[in-house]
């Protein structure tokens, strides 16, 4: 029994879809913690992207309308903003994991 214990704690497994490897050091914690801030930085630049689009659009049908001037203006204002944040807590979260999310 001890052999086949012996076996599989020297074996590291290897997910074959994500690419995660780790022997409970907590690498592949960090490496599946990388893989989701990729994956949600991806969204977040997606989303910037559709509202960018979205308050142009806004802006080119406001035509003479004050009040959808603003609302455009103000959607891309919110853009510029959520994009500022997600910056810093990107920046954050590679100054606080041990050796960043872009180590390998």
């Amino acid at each position: 029994m001890m052999d086949v214990i012996k076996i599989f704690a020297d074996d590291c497994p290897k997910t074959a879809i994500l690419n995660v490897t780790g022997c409970g050091n907590g690498d592949a914690l960090f490496q599946l913690l990388g893989i989701a801030l990729n994956v949600v930085t991806y969204g977040v630049g997606a989303a910037a992207v559709i509202g960018v689009i979205i308050a142009g659009y806004q802006y080119m049908s406001a035509r003479d309308n004050a009040g959808q001037v603003a609302a455009a203006k103000n959607r891309l204002l919110q853009v510029i903003i959520g994009l500022v944040i997600w910056v810093f807590f990107w920046g954050v979260l590679q100054f606080l994991l041990p050796g960043g999310l872009l180590a390998r």
